[in-house]
């Protein structure tokens, strides 16, 4: 058995600011208890990107002896650069003892999970989007490839602010989709946008849910935490 007591993990996510307070960022309380009671490490934070300065004050508190930052976002667009830039101005040693894994729609894992929870058909992958920037659509296309190279799925993408539009999607489409939404937490984009989007479909979905809603995240984030922890070729600090 991996003994990870030593490991001082970093949550980093969007954040929701929408909601009642026990409802917000519930989804990521929820995963920071299960890695607490699962493999117990030496410290497990929750770092918000959208407000300013929590990612500072969450590196302020770890020693960098052996710190993974885990990006709970799905793009390396953004605020995943805004990580990087946060680790990259700790200088010297700091910076080069801290891993940054990759964003969510990187993570092989995450692709054996849903391949794993989708019933063979239509999938549509509902992710963010945005006019101003092509992050979150190829990563988006990247975990649609992912998913249709490993399975018999026919996997799509859609998006809230882009085209093609998940609602105008779903509200074309003649076929019962598996709709899966890239988001963690229930705020504006993870539960008003979202649900507005299934109610437009013309036919019932065969299923739907948010990543971050998914009863086998948590067990997810810490099969990637074990499967780091493990790599010993690419982490080695991590296993001194």
């Amino acid at each position: 058995m991996d003994d990870l007591s030593t490991i001082e993990i970093i949550l980093c996510a969007h954040g929701d600011r929408r909601g009642s307070f026990t409802e917000r960022n519930s989804n990521l309380k929820s995963v920071v208890d299960y890695i607490k009671s699962e493999i117990a490490p030496k410290s497990c934070q929750i770092a918000l990107l959208s407000e300013q300065g929590s990612l500072e004050a969450a590196l302020a508190e770890v020693d960098f002896k052996v710190t993974l930052i885990l990006p709970l976002i799905f793009s390396d667009g953004y605020f995943y650069k805004k990580i990087e830039k946060s680790v990259g101005g700790l200088g010297g040693d700091a910076s080069n003892l801290i891993r940054v894994a990759a964003p969510l729609c990187d993570w092989p894992e995450l692709s054996e999970c849903l391949v794993g929870k989708v019933p063979e058909g239509g999938v549509l992958l509902v992710a963010h989007g945005s006019q101003r920037s092509s992050a979150s659509r190829l990563a988006n296309e990247r975990l649609a490839a992912r998913l249709s190279d490993f399975s018999k799925l026919s996997v799509t993408c859609a998006y809230l602010e882009e085209e093609p539009y998940a609602d105008q999607v779903l509200a074309d489409s003649k076929e019962a989709l598996c709709v899966v939404g890239l988001f963690l937490g229930s705020g504006l984009h993870g539960a008003e946008d979202w649900s507005l989007a299934i109610s437009k479909s013309a036919v019932d979905p065969v299923a739907s849910f948010t990543i971050g809603g998914m009863p086998e995240f948590p067990a997810l984030v810490c099969r990637k935490i074990k499967k780091i922890y493990r790599d010993k070729d690419s982490n080695s600090y991590l296993t001194d």
